[in-house]
């Protein structure tokens, strides 16, 4: 198994999920946090938008 470490890109990330490449484990943990806990809407900008 090929343990090395290397950089790609989202769009190589996620063609390889697709393609059951790369395999994600399923979340193991039961707790769930509140959403107004767990997202914060003022932290999202718009792609493009000036700062």
């Amino acid at each position: 198994m090929d343990t090395s470490q290397h950089t790609e890109s989202i769009e190589t990330l996620i063609k390889s999920i697709d393609k059951d490449i790369v395999v994600l484990p399923e979340f193991q943990r039961d707790f769930v946090w509140d959403i107004g806990k767990s997202y914060d809407p003022d932290c999202l900008t718009e792609v493009g938008a000036s700062q």
